[in-house]
């Protein structure tokens, strides 16, 4: 229903504007609401507004260029009016903020030394990069609780402070250091998790690591591992290059069935590759063997949540 006002709020501004043109087409209604919509949830993301769109001087654009903006700028109060008045649609980002914005509401009274005992129960907040606002304002309120924690997952913490500061937005660590500076906390002040029953990676193997994702005006240094990095620390690290995906998938498949056989351990891929995970699925179940994938699962749609349950 919510897209379906758009698109209605979108032929009635072309019938004023004649900015689409007088044939516009459903089919081409629809196009420019998905993609207008994408700038929306983008916008309400970043928690921003629309109406600032104002202060852009437009006395340089081209005219084409002129009559866009003109036409976001409508959106910006034009089309919050019109949700004003069906109060029953919200978009999907902003009922997302709302419930997040509800949680930390509800954390606040934790803050207060007074607190109640029963309150006292830790929240964790783990995985998280705050790439969304809401999502960043919910772990700066549980990392100043006490007894609350946050889990900063792959933070690197040996790349040097020169290279820290020219990370860009194409890094893949750039989203930890926006969280970092959101929240005021200084790198080295995370403390790293150890558990006895885990082993941890070497030193070597994470500086290693570290080196392999220097950013592109850094590469150079990347001779300077072998005065750093002793091969013994990557004894049981193999690079393996592949024609094509079909003999990635393959190679990995052998290597998982290889062992379960003889080795008579258990194994794990771990990918963000869909394809790939598919592919290699595929191999072991003409080999009989059954994989427990947990990729794109949510938690409730997970055995041991639902076991956990019943």
């Amino acid at each position: 229903k919510y897209n379906l006002l758009l698109i209605k709020e979108i032929k009635e501004w072309n019938k004023k504007t004649n900015l689409f043109g007088e044939n516009l087409t459903d089919y081409q209604v629809t196009e420019i609401a998905i993609k207008l919509n994408k700038i929306i949830e983008e916008v309400e993301r970043e928690e921003l507004d629309l109406d600032k769109l104002d202060i852009i001087d437009d006395s340089e654009l081209s005219n084409h260029k002129q009559q866009i903006l003109k036409f976001l700028k409508y959106f910006g109060t034009g089309w919050q009016n019109s949700l004003d008045k069906n109060k029953h649609y919200i978009s999907p980002v902003k009922c997302y903020n709302q419930i997040v914005n509800s949680i930390i509401d509800s954390l606040s009274p934790l803050k207060e030394k007074s607190a109640p005992s029963d309150c006292n129960y830790p929240v964790i907040i783990a995985g998280s990069t705050g790439s969304v606002v809401a999502t960043t304002n919910l772990i700066n309120a549980i990392s100043k609780i006490e007894n609350n924690y946050v889990v900063l997952f792959g933070l690197d913490k040996d790349l040097d402070q020169e290279n820290w500061k020219i990370i860009d937005e194409f890094h893949p660590q750039f989203m930890l250091k926006r969280l970092l500076s959101a929240l005021n906390i200084d790198r080295q002040q995370i403390h790293d998790l150890e558990f006895k029953q885990f082993k941890k990676s070497s030193c070597q193997l994470t500086k290693l690591l570290s080196y392999v994702m220097l950013p592109a005006f850094s590469t150079d240094r990347w001779t300077e591992t072998n005065n750093i990095i002793g091969y013994e620390s990557i004894t049981n690290l193999q690079i393996i290059e592949t024609r094509n995906d079909f003999d990635e998938a393959t190679i990995i498949s052998i290597a998982m069935r290889q062992a379960l056989e003889e080795n008579n351990k258990s194994c794990a891929l771990v990918t963000n590759d869909n394809k790939l995970c598919l592919m290699v699925k595929s191999q072991l179940k003409k080999w009989s063997i059954d994989v427990n994938d947990s990729h794109n699962n949510s938690l409730n749609g997970s055995e041991i949540f639902n076991y956990l349950l019943s």
